[in-house]
């Protein structure tokens, strides 16, 4: 079979003026000085934006990642790249990663994120997100979770 479309494309393909562009195709191919694609592979990954709970944790995937707690009320970009790699971006900047937590309903918490919270943080200030569509995402949470970040911050 290739032997068959390299003989149609050689023989009546490239020989032929192209109804479009008026000229024949080899032609035509030759003028576009195509070059090879870059040897690095295309990073692939699913993002959408979500907003921070009161409880430094963004919802993804029905599994739960935590984020510093200055970005509570923020809406923030996730990123999760086919190697398994999940990370969290605000501003253009890197604020958290984590590795994507295989099945449902889990959570993946990074206890710096919940250090130095200041008594008076019950109302951050909120941003703007004028334009963007936030996507829905049901939070399910055990009580008990807050009651341990209530507790001093340490959640397993």
């Amino acid at each position: 079979m290739n032997r068959q479309v390299a003989w149609w494309r050689d023989h009546v393909a490239n020989v032929r003026i192209h109804g479009t562009t008026h000229e024949q195709p080899i032609v035509r191919f030759q003028a576009e000085k195509l070059q090879p694609l870059p040897a690095t592979p295309y990073v692939l990954a699913c993002a959408g934006l979500r907003k921070v709970m009161s409880d430094c944790r963004v919802s993804w995937n029905t599994n739960l990642y935590t984020v510093p707690w200055r970005y509570v009320g923020h809406t923030v970009l996730v990123r999760e790249f086919e190697s398994g790699r999940l990370q969290i971006e605000y501003g253009g900047q890197v604020i958290a990663e984590h590795r994507v937590l295989s099945g449902k309903h889990q959570i993946s918490t990074d206890p710096e994120h919940y250090k130095n919270i200041p008594r008076d943080s019950a109302n951050p200030t909120r941003d703007k997100t004028a334009g963007w569509q936030v996507d829905p995402d049901v939070e399910q949470r055990e009580l008990t979770v807050y009651e341990q970040i209530a507790m001093g911050g340490h959640v397993q």
